[in-house]
């Protein structure tokens, strides 16, 4: 009779793990397609700002080259006109 109890009981306990394995199932597949959707977007993140970076440093070039055209103008009206 004891045995048949902690039998039951161990049966119980079976059934009640193996529902909570399926249920978790479903919450561990969200968490990988989480993932993998952060790690693309992650990538595509570094891609955008390897693009900004890069058309900043042109934008600098830009800058720098109007700036030292400009001063020099002023450089060349400044001894053309005394």
């Amino acid at each position: 009779r004891r045995a048949e109890a902690s039998m039951l009981e161990v049966s119980s306990l079976s059934h009640m793990f193996a529902s909570k394995i399926e249920q978790q199932s479903h919450q561990v597949e969200t968490l990988f397609t989480d993932a993998e959707s952060t790690s693309e977007n992650l990538t595509l993140g570094n891609r955008y700002i390897d693009s900004a970076a890069k058309h900043s440093r042109d934008f600098r070039l830009l800058v720098l080259t109007f700036l030292l055209v400009a001063s020099l103008s002023l450089i060349f009206l400044d001894w053309y006109y005394p």
